[in-house]
């Protein structure tokens, strides 16, 4: 009905605003929201490199927006044409393309991560259980393989990592940790005179020997001494590398077991650190505490007790171990 006073229809014009506001929605619901079959918890990776159109490919593939052309559109105009960012996106609800496109332009990733602390002390195989139960699909048997050549490389520290988190990446982020570590404390290597891989093994073996920081260094002190004076070190600690077993386990022929790592029947350090050793236990390698002593022993409760004897040793046995 036409209003002859000259004043304007508001029944005309409500009709008209609510038109355009359909139009909007289905626009909005056709081209930016979530796709119906829109796939929620799924990792979806982007590697460094993807360019706009390779992702845009990946997220429709998955299901998680509805055209590549307005995700690329939109990456364009809030992210400019440098790409989006690598890194693991996880989606737990449906989300319109705006979300989905700025995360992947200015998060580098949504995904929640895991705190994972490492113990001192661990070999590579008790780093990769830790690893297996915390990551998603994580492939032991892969980090074990490269990180064979690094053991006692890998710092133990707490680590924060995506759920997917490759074993490379894993290695390298543990690797690059032990870099920075040993850059700290430069000045103290240099001090020393024996070499960093001299003192990793040491440390790795100190690790298994004692308990407190004051016991690493006086073992140290006499593994060193035994070192330089050719004397094997005799360290129980390796047979767990070995063969799984502690020191209460070990016998006769477990003494005589054929390994370079038995230092029972060859002399010298082992060739390779047995486990990954903490910094203090490392200052433990590089600062010895010098003492008159040639043996040590420590009860089940982790006590030490020192002889300068073999003789005196055996005693310290007969003693203090039931």
């Amino acid at each position: 009905m036409e209003d002859y006073s000259g004043k304007p229809n508001p029944t005309r014009g409500g009709i008209i605003t609510a038109f355009v506001l359909i139009l909007l929605a289905i626009f909005y619901i056709f081209f930016f929201s979530a796709p119906a079959d829109f796939k929620t918890g799924v990792p979806i990776k982007i590697e460094p490199g993807t360019s706009i159109s390779e992702a845009a490919a990946m997220l429709k593939k998955e299901s998680l927006i509805r055209f590549e052309g307005v995700f690329k559109a939109l990456v364009v105009v809030f992210g400019g044409r440098t790409g989006v960012a690598a890194g693991v996106y996880v989606f737990e609800k449906p989300v319109s393309v705006f979300e989905v496109a700025g995360s992947i332009i200015f998060s580098g990733s949504n995904s929640h991560v895991f705190k994972i602390t490492i113990p001192e002390g661990l070999s590579n195989a008790e780093v990769a259980d830790i690893l297996t139960k915390n990551l998603e699909d994580f492939d032991r048997e892969k980090f074990l393989a490269l990180a064979r050549v690094k053991e006692g490389y890998l710092f133990p520290d707490t680590y924060f990592f995506q759920p997917y988190t490759s074993p490379e990446d894993v290695v390298k982020a543990m690797n690059k940790n032990f870099e920075d570590k040993m850059t700290s404390i430069k000045s103290y290597l240099n001090y020393s005179k024996r070499t960093l891989k001299q003192i990793i093994i040491m440390a790795s073996l100190l690790e298994g020997e004692a308990r407190t920081d004051q016991t690493r260094k006086m073992v140290s002190g006499i593994l060193w001494k035994r070192l330089d004076a050719d004397m094997p070190l005799q360290v129980d600690t390796v047979f767990k590398y070995i063969m799984n077993k502690g020191s209460s386990e070990l016998t006769l022929d477990d003494l005589r077991f054929d390994s370079p790592y038995n230092t029972y029947k060859y002399i010298g350090l082992p060739p390779a650190p047995i486990s990954n050793p903490g910094l203090n236990t490392i200052l433990a390698a590089i600062y010895p505490t010098s003492s008159q002593y040639f043996f040590y022993l420590s009860d089940k409760d982790g006590n030490m007790y020192y002889a300068t004897t073999f003789e005196g040793h055996k005693a310290n046995k007969l003693k203090y171990i039931r």
